[in-house]
């Protein structure tokens, strides 16, 4: 069997393919190891977090979405919304509303 240009060029593309897939499967697997082994998800067991209020502010409410905690604050300085990341117990974003005018 005479091997012309165009099968030498038709093979070559093939292995190249081939080792693009094989390049791929390990390149998968490898970020499926890594993702796995990353932060561990735990209920916070690690330690506790000590949150302080302002003086004569009440929670509200708590509401729990993902890996955030909402605290809903009242207070006499006006209400308040505090997004807390429950993994690293850090606070991820505060809003404060002004109090109400006095007559």
């Amino acid at each position: 069997m005479k091997q012309t240009a165009a099968y030498r060029a038709a093979l070559a593309a093939v292995i190249l393919l081939g080792l693009l897939i094989v390049i791929a499967l390990g390149a998968l697997v490898v970020g499926s190891i890594m993702r796995a082994g990353g932060r561990p998800h735990d209920s916070g067991a690690s330690g506790a977090v000590q949150l302080v209020l302002a003086p004569d502010m009440n929670i509200v409410s708590a509401d729990v979405s993902g890996d955030r905690l909402a605290l809903r604050l009242h207070g006499p300085a006006g209400d308040e919304i505090d997004i807390i990341d429950t993994g690293t117990g850090r606070l991820v974003a505060k809003v404060r509303t002004a109090a109400p005018p006095r007559r």
